[in-house]
């Protein structure tokens, strides 16, 4: 039996351990904290820019027309956004309105 002045018996309840969240809603690496690994120098660039002719040429053909479809070259935005204008003349004047009585 227990004796006066003892300690209570110890729990191994565990809790989830609580990491600060950063902006991005992913746990922040505190100073001291990180592992080796994430303590090693990124190999991805600050800022890469991608070729596209080059990555487009290393595409199946297959997906040559399907990428061809998502993305559309300078001339064809324009023409793209004359047609939206001519389409939708009488709503983007009322937006103007909207915004010209605010």
């Amino acid at each position: 039996p227990p004796q006066v002045g003892d300690a209570p018996p110890a729990t191994t309840t565990s809790y989830p351990a609580h990491y600060p969240s950063g902006n991005n809603g992913r746990p922040l690496i505190l100073p001291g904290q990180a592992t080796a690994e994430e303590m090693q120098q990124s190999t991805q660039l600050a800022e890469e820019k991608l070729n596209l002719e080059e990555w487009k040429e290393s595409m199946p053909d297959s997906m040559e027309k399907e990428f061809d479809d998502i993305f559309c070259g300078e001339e064809e935005c324009k023409q793209k956004e004359a047609l939206f204008n001519s389409l939708n003349k009488d709503y983007l004047v009322q937006q103007e309105r909207k915004e010209s009585d605010r």
